[in-house]
């Protein structure tokens, strides 16, 4: 498609006036039928012209506006209108796809109880308590949970998911079991529990939204540190950029380093990779995206077409020594975005090998807009890709070894995932 040249104006303005601010139409949660309307041909319009990955949805976009209009319309109050806008999100397929509203907040619960939860073999099981009155209860790492408010955590799952994006089966649950024991701030849950001998009781918890700084890093304890087999271990979850050299600098006599991915990072992949390769203008990722073309400023046309770019990332240079030992990076599930991104860096710079399960699969610069009713939306706006152009999307890091926690490994202690990593950088 030709684009024509912009014309600067005569007094040096910008060629192209800065757009408006998005109006949020927030005066009320339930919004006009003719509000409502907006919202649906809004979100059909964003995704069809920007959402990155609409290629590898499991249905035509197309064919949603229509099933969907008649549910926008429908919408007897606010709380089904922000279902409805998640339902339609949620078929995106995209864990990036993330729909914000108070009343959202409201149905999956604005405060958490102390307990970090996760799927292992299939089970929704304990495996950190940060509530003290959980563990004066008796409540042990690698309890079952069964139950919440007397709703089994399988409806609950089944009732929740339909509003939920993922990008991968292994993402939806995460996501789920994040927030499934969610409820009114300062409420008090009632969790049907089994413990490791099988026998099954009630506890009483506090839900509190102070729990949410502790259930962000994913681990505690030393976030770098020497193996007893002389193989060195970072917790990217916690490591911030201005650590990465001297955490190198600790490890440097060691014969491997385990960098630990199973988590959100802190921006620090650029100077960690750089940090593995003498190598000079190494690709590390392939990005495309579309371009929106409407209007042309400079002939006032209205411009239906898109256009898309594309560019080759390329990995950043260090003049310090560079670690030439092993490396590899653990993943699974909760590795997402910028912790995938983490690994198509370190992939390239010296082969770091992956050891886990498969990574959410959601990459990419993520794009916000509002629909009426201050609702916020946000999805992948850039289609990411390895360095030798295969998927990310949909389809996650794909371990090179594969390691997945046990119930039994749980409750014995353990981090299966690490001593398989230790195992394999040791051979």
């Amino acid at each position: 498609i030709r684009l024509s040249e912009p014309v600067p104006a005569a007094d040096s303005r910008p060629a192209y006036p800065a757009p408006k601010p998005e109006r949020a139409y927030n005066e009320s949660p339930y919004p006009s039928t003719e509000l409502r309307i907006l919202a649906a041909y809004k979100i059909w319009g964003m995704v069809h012209y920007f959402f990155a990955y609409r290629d590898l949805m499991d249905e035509d976009w197309d064919d949603l506006l229509p099933a969907f209009l008649p549910k926008f319309i429908a919408a007897k109050d606010g709380r089904e209108y922000n279902l409805v806008v998640a339902e339609m999100v949620s078929h995106m397929a995209d864990s990036h796809a993330i729909v914000e509203s108070e009343a959202l907040t409201s149905f999956f619960g604005k405060a958490p109880v102390g307990l970090r939860l996760r799927l292992i073999e299939r089970k929704p099981l304990v495996t950190e308590i940060l509530d003290e009155d959980a563990k004066q209860a008796g409540v042990q790492v690698g309890d079952i949970v069964s139950k919440v408010d007397g709703e089994s955590l399988v409806d609950r799952f089944r009732r929740e998911t339909p509003y939920m994006a993922a990008s991968t089966q292994q993402s939806l649950g995460n996501l789920v079991i994040e927030r499934i024991l969610n409820g009114p701030e300062d409420s008090t849950s009632t969790l049907t529990i089994t413990d490791r001998e099988g026998r099954t009781h009630e506890v009483h918890l506090k839900r509190s939204s102070r729990y949410f700084a502790a259930l962000r890093n994913q681990r505690t304890g030393e976030i770098i540190k020497r193996l007893a087999t002389n193989v060195g271990y970072a917790d990217l979850d916690r490591l911030m950029p201005d650590q990465v050299d001297s955490m190198f600098e600790q490890l440097r006599d060691t014969k491997a380093i385990l960098f630990d991915m199973r988590g959100c990072p802190h921006e620090s992949m650029a100077t960690l990779a750089s940090r593995l390769t003498d190598e000079h203008e190494v690709p590390t990722a392939i990005f495309t995206g579309p371009l929106a073309l409407s209007p042309d400023i400079s002939t006032g046309r209205t411009l239906t077409s898109t256009a898309s770019y594309f560019f080759v990332e390329k990995l950043p240079e260090s003049a310090l020594w560079k670690y030439k030992g092993k490396t590899a990076m653990l993943i699974d599930e909760r590795t997402i975005g910028e912790a995938e991104h983490t690994g198509l860096f370190l992939e390239v710079a010296n082969k770091t090998a992956f050891v886990g399960s498969a990574s959410a699969g959601a990459d990419g610069e993520v794009t916000r807009f509002v629909v009426p009713g201050g609702i916020t939306i946000h999805f992948s706006g850039r289609d990411v890709r390895h360095a030798n152009g295969g998927k990310l999307q949909r389809l996650g890091l794909q371990p090179n070894v594969n390691v997945t926690p046990t119930i039994q490994g749980i409750r014995s202690g353990r981090d299966e995932v690490l001593e398989k990593a230790v195992e394999y950088v040791s051979k």
